[in-house]
């Protein structure tokens, strides 16, 4: 029993001495209300947070599984590292500022996370330049976060959807004659030229364009060693819409969707 109220007693004092090292005497205290949201649905999340001191020094707790907040006392004017993990969110940190002071104050602040909700897309890119089948850095790069994310959340599953959209698109409508002023008797009228039919892309060609990207997100995928268990990709064959400026190709044709999420075991 003796010993049990020691080691009690020993483990009081750390967790005193951690929150004194976040939090000094000296200092101006701001009592810091944060609120978890989902970045994509706006809904509050509970997840895990721990609060990273410059000195190293760190302090965990939990958002409110209602509302999303927390509460915290930190030091006014100073600087942390906020860092969000549970199995259902991508992991992610984030750069606390404190409010300066000179007596004691709140400050609300708000944090956007990625919840990994089955046939959410949590990342996109343009990841092909126009015309071509080789993946570009910006590929790559959500490429690598899908990589990270499962090393923290080995429970989820990812669908990589490619496509061609950048360089084939439907048509743009034909465009309509403008209606001229009303002509004078002596106006001769001319016969309208019929304007030619838009056509769409041929779907073999896109198909053959679609299936060179998969093909080069595979490679990637290998390359980065990213568990095939976990990760589809799957080609769309659809073409992309119209686009007002014809030059521009700056089109999302990789995204990436959740495809499952299991909880993870305790």
């Amino acid at each position: 029993m003796i010993i049990i109220i020691r080691l009690l007693s020993i483990f009081i004092i750390i967790s005193s001495t951690s929150f004194a090292q976040l939090v000094s005497n000296q200092s101006t205290s701001v009592l810091v209300k944060g609120t978890i949201i989902d970045g994509f649905s706006g809904s509050p999340v509970s997840i895990e947070i721990e609060i990273r001191g410059s000195s190293g020094n760190k302090m965990k707790l939990r958002s409110n599984s209602l509302t999303g907040q927390f509460e915290q006392l930190l030091n006014a004017g100073n600087t942390y590292t906020l860092l969000f993990n549970n199995y259902d969110i991508i992991r992610q940190f984030d750069t606390l500022i404190v409010d300066t002071a000179i007596k004691f104050k709140e400050q609300e602040v708000t944090f956007k996370v990625k919840k990994l909700t089955p046939g959410t897309t949590v990342y996109q890119a343009d990841g092909f330049s126009k015309g071509l089948s080789k993946i570009n850095v910006y590929g790559k790069n959500i490429l690598n976060e899908v990589a990270a994310a499962l090393k923290f959340n080995r429970s989820v599953k990812f669908i990589v959807k490619v496509n061609a959209w950048d360089t084939y698109r439907k048509p743009s409508p034909a465009k309509q004659p403008i209606a001229s002023a009303k002509k004078s008797k002596k106006q001769i009228t001319l016969p309208k030229k019929e304007e030619p039919i838009p056509l769409e892309p041929d779907p073999e060609i896109v198909k053959s364009a679609v299936d060179a990207r998969v093909a080069d997100v595979l490679n990637e995928i290998m390359v980065l060693q990213i568990n095939m268990k976990k990760i589809t990709v799957l080609p769309d064959y659809s073409i992309g819409l119209p686009l007002e400026n014809p030059n521009a190709d700056m089109e999302p044709d990789i995204f990436i969707v959740v495809q499952s999420l299991e909880k993870a075991l305790d």
